[in-house]
Order: structure tokens, then C-alpha cells, then sequence
């Protein structure tokens, strides 16, 4: 096999010696050649003469251009009577076979003993684990680097499957996804609901009071036990559950017909 347009290369011919019905050898000072590409009219090889390689076999360097062709044929002949060589036809191929040796730069990918493809393991798991992971385990799959070595980073992957194994897809409890896998509205049943209001209903607003606008139902709670009209003139001031940092101020209407609250009963 010939790489298409690829100097370096080499076509070894086979020269027989008809008379004593034997390899020919001693006879690369008498060979000269032609190359013929493509099927077109045949030109003389760049090297005029080959290099014995030993056993009849005599090799032609190949220039560039020699080898720009999809079908190669180099025929030669030699002067010493009686010297049949047998051509070379070939067809080159452009690149579908790397030239550069298996498992090098340029070259074809190789295993290890694991039948592992060598180098893809240990890289591609190294860059999302951060190192050199060498396995993830998990739902039956066992993924190792290209030593075949154990995981290296298994207390961070046992981590995170301690997380996902709360995962629910039965339609209830705290860790249900299955509205979000598949688009279906889960709904709580009625112990959820009742849990969710009564966490509602004991949080205390000062994890929030920080956050919460005068629209929010921090606001009323504060507003409720927070607050008064005395310190700011015409003004509820509402603070804080600290008592002392200002929440919001609210304008205060009155009007000297309307009844006054006495109790609430």
C-alpha cells in the first residue's frame, strides 16, 4: 500500500534470473524503471537506478510526485539478458489509514490488556474528576483508566451517588424529580401540604427580614410586632426583629371622626 501524494516512500520490485532459474541479484546498476499514473503513458523514476534490498528484491525511492495518483504502476527492466522483473501495481489511498505508527501522535489508537482503548479512560475521566480518576461505579457500569487501576477518587464519587440514590421517581417525598424528567406536575399529598404550612408558619422572619420587601408577609408579621407611631411623627416605623434596625417607615392617615379600635375580641 502507497499513501497518495506522500514523499519517503519506496517500490521494491522482485528480479528473477530466467537462466539459472534463480532470485537475480548484483543487477541494481543495470535496472531502470517507469512509473505510470493513473493508466496515463509511463515517465522514467526520479531514481535511476534501485537499491538491492538482497534475494532479487530491489527497491525505487519514491519521490512526492511520483505517488500523486489514485493507481500506481512502476515496471522495470534490466539490461543483463535473460532478467525478468515482475512490475508493481498499487493503488494509494489519502490519509483513511494514518501513516504514523499505532499508538503515536498521528497514529492509530491502541488497547490495553483490559481491551481499553489506551489513553482515553485516564484523560477524559481525569479532566471531569479533576486528576487522574480511574473509575466511576455506578448502576452496574465500571469505568477504570487505562491500568485497569481502581478509583482514585471514589470518597467524592460516594458522595455524590449518596445524593442521587435519594432521587424519587414515585410521584411524592423530598427528593422526587420525576416533574422534572419527564414534564409531569407532581402532586403533594395532603401530609406534604400539611408539613409545608406548618414550615411555613414557624419560620421565623429572621432568616428573611434581610431580604423581604414591604410587600412580603415579613412585613406584616414585623409590622405587627415591630413597629410603632411614636418615634418618627406621622410615620409607622417598623423595625427589625433586633428592635432596633429601621425595616421600612409607612405613612400614617388619619382622621378625627373615625372610631377608635378598642379591643379585638
Amino acid at each position: 500500500m502507497l499513501f497518495k501524494n506522500v514523499a519517503g516512500q519506496k517500490a521494491v520490485v522482485y528480479a528473477y534470473d530466467t537462466f539459472a532459474d534463480a532470485p537475480k541479484t548484483g543487477d541494481a546498476a543495470n535496472v531502470t524503471a517507469s512509473i505510470s499514473k493513473d493508466g496515463g503513458t509511463g515517465a522514467p523514476t526520479n531514481a535511476v537506478h534501485p537499491a538491492e534490498i538482497g534475494g532479487g528484491l530491489y527497491a525505487f525511492e519514491l519521490t512526492q510526485a511520483e505517488t500523486n495518483c489514485d493507481l500506481m504502476a512502476l515496471y522495470a527492466t534490466s539490461t543483463t539478458s535473460g532478467v525478468r522483473i515482475d512490475p508493481l501495481v498499487a493503488y494509494t489511498q489519502a490519509g483513511a489509514v494514518p501513516k504514523a505508527a499505532a499508538g503515536t501522535s498521528g497514529g492509530l489508537p491502541t488497547v490495553n490488556a483490559n481491551n481499553q482503548v489506551a489513553g482515553v479512560a485516564g484523560d477524559v475521566f481525569g479532566r471531569v474528576l479533576g486528576g487522574t480518576a480511574t473509575a466511576f461505579l455506578g448502576a452496574g457500569a465500571r469505568v477504570l483508566d487505562q491500568d485497569g487501576d481502581p478509583p482514585a477518587k471514589a470518597a467524592e464519587l460516594a458522595v455524590v451517588k449518596a445524593q442521587t440514590d435519594k432521587l424519587s421517581f414515585a410521584g411524592f417525598g423530598p427528593y422526587d424529580v420525576r416533574a422534572t424528567l419527564d414534564g409531569e406536575t407532581v402532586a403533594l399529598a395532603a401530609a406534604e401540604r400539611n408539613a409545608l404550612a406548618d414550615a411555613i408558619l414557624v419560620r421565623d422572619v429572621v432568616h428573611v427580614e434581610a431580604a423581604a420587601g414591604d410587600h412580603s408577609l415579613c412585613y406584616v408579621v414585623l409590622a405587627a410586632s415591630e413597629s410603632n407611631t411614636v418615634d418618627h411623627t406621622g410615620l409607622l416605623t417598623v423595625y427589625k426583629t433586633d428592635g432596633a434596625s429601621e425595616f421600612v417607615r409607612k405613612n400614617l392617615r388619619t382622621s378625627p371622626a373615625a372610631d377608635a379600635i378598642t379591643g379585638i375580641s
